[in-house]
């Protein structure tokens, strides 16, 4: 099984909320990057583009998107919303009936892929 098919397998796993909002996230990421390599580790779904940009994952009562170089980032963004348990990695943590700020989000892929374009 390749690594689209994992994360297709996990967003069934978690039939409720969580693997619904991750099925919007990956759409997101896939509509805002063409072409943005989806990867399996930690057992988890992970973006890359010229390196790790995101990964998602689905917790008991909440989803994490974890951006790789967020530290870097959250100047240019408010959606970071969990302490910075690291000092490369930064997390957005949505809960059940949480709204997801596209366009903000658009815009911190955008940079994300970008960050590490320019590596």
């Amino acid at each position: 099984m390749n690594a689209s098919e994992k994360i297709s397998e996990y967003i069934k796993k978690n039939h409720d909320w969580r693997g619904e909002l991750i099925q919007k996230i990956r759409e997101l990421i896939q509509e805002t990057q063409p072409g943005i390599e989806e990867e399996w580790k930690w057992n988890s779904p992970v973006w890359s583009h010229h390196g790790m940009v995101c990964s998602a994952g689905a917790f008991k009562k909440h989803v994490s998107l974890t951006f790789f170089k967020g530290s870097e980032l959250e100047k240019e963004t408010s959606l970071f919303n969990s302490p910075a348990d690291s000092k490369s990695t930064r997390s957005i943590i949505l809960k059940e009936g949480d709204v997801l700020d596209n366009e903000a989000l658009t815009q911190l892929l955008q940079l994300a892929v970008k960050k590490n374009s320019n590596v």
